[in-house]
């Protein structure tokens, strides 16, 4: 069997365990490689490991104290990081009443090691490639960055703010980049921030409605393919308009009939769900609508006791509502395909 001097050791992990009754080494030792054992797959087997000399001897100092058995566990590695931790962890299903799912368990540990290697760039989140790296994806903030870390993608670099770091536009100078942006409006502004000051080559966008920290490894990955260079965007916002239909004009019983619930609503803070046939679906508070919304299917209006701003629009974007009514404008909004119908509210109404 080789042998891993702990001087030669990459990495030293601990561990301590606590057993009732006596408890020699020889017990302590058979726990280790019983309980792991098929825990990580073979490619991280304590046994072939040792045999390899990827792994060194375990040393296991047991005291015995008023009928209580204390251990200290060391184990010498030479693998990386992740690895080693993976194997820490293995070591507390020793104390655990059931085995975890072992890909779960990878994941999870593979995870937290790639978290905890976000690093700090001129007070920015990055990955730790982002200065070696030709190529770097420019995101957000510190939570899309741990997302792609969590997923393997380490070349990447928050802007963490309303305004475009001056640390980010030098990298962009110096380095291929793609922006990969919510897919939302705050995903279009910064957008076209980074455009104005930066050097932005490409554009990747998360679906729409999403954030880049919530996507899956799939749709991470899928947005990094489908990428498209910058000139190539200003050729389809052009072309746009010319393809979208100019949303369905009211009659002038669906006027009445959306006059009529707005004034019903002044004063209640509330908001409501129509269908196509002009029945109301349910009248609930203007705080609970965009989560409410998702249990109802087939709205065809909102009517809201307030003014229409741009987050209402982009939910009934999303829901594929038609029509929002409302108390005049918060601010001006893109309502692309929904239809928006306002009455003002009356002084002292």
């Amino acid at each position: 069997m080789a042998k891993l001097a702990q001087n030669f050791a990459k990495y030293m992990i601990y561990a301590r365990m606590q057993a009732k009754g006596v408890v020699e080494r020889p017990d302590v030792i058979g726990a280790i490689f019983g309980q792991t054992e098929g825990l990580l797959g073979n490619e991280l087997d304590l046994r072939d490991l040792q045999q390899t000399g990827r792994v060194g001897r375990i040393e296991v100092n047991v005291k015995t104290n008023k009928g209580k058995a204390f251990a200290e566990i060391i184990i010498p590695s030479s693998l990386d990081a992740s690895e080693t931790s993976l194997i820490a962890a293995s070591l507390e299903t020793m104390d655990s009443t059931g085995m975890p799912d072992s890909q779960r368990m990878a994941d999870m540990i593979k995870e937290a090691v790639r978290t905890w290697e976000v690093g700090n760039y001129n007070g920015l989140a990055c990955g730790p490639d982002i200065e070696m790296n030709e190529e770097i994806i420019v995101v957000e903030g510190r939570a899309d960055v741990i997302n792609l870390l969590k997923n393997g993608i380490r070349n990447v670099i928050a802007i963490e703010g309303s305004k475009i770091p001056q640390p980010v536009i030098d990298l962009t100078r110096k380095k291929t980049t793609t922006a990969f942006l919510d897919g939302d409006r705050g995903g279009d502004l910064d957008l076209k921030k980074l455009i104005d000051v930066a050097d932005i080559d490409f554009i990747a966008r998360a679906d729409a409605g999403k954030e880049v920290e919530e996507l899956t490894k799939k749709e991470i990955y899928k947005a990094l393919r489908e990428k498209i260079p910058l000139n190539q965007l200003g050729e389809k916002r052009t072309a746009a308009p010319a393809q979208e239909e100019a949303p369905e004009e009211l009659d002038e019983a669906s006027s009445k009939f959306l006059t009529r619930l707005l004034e019903d609503l002044v004063g209640t803070r509330a908001a409501y769900l129509v269908d196509r046939d002009q029945q109301i679906m349910t009248k609930l508070p203007l705080s609970e609508l965009s989560d409410v919304i998702n249990d109802f299917a087939g709205v065809y209006a909102i009517a809201v006791d307030g003014k229409i701003s741009q987050p209402l629009v982009d939910i009934a974007k999303k829901r594929g509502v038609a029509i929002v009514a409302g108390m005049g404008f918060k601010e001006r909004v893109d309502a692309g395909q929904v239809r928006t119908f306002v009455i003002e509210q009356q002084e002292g109404a």
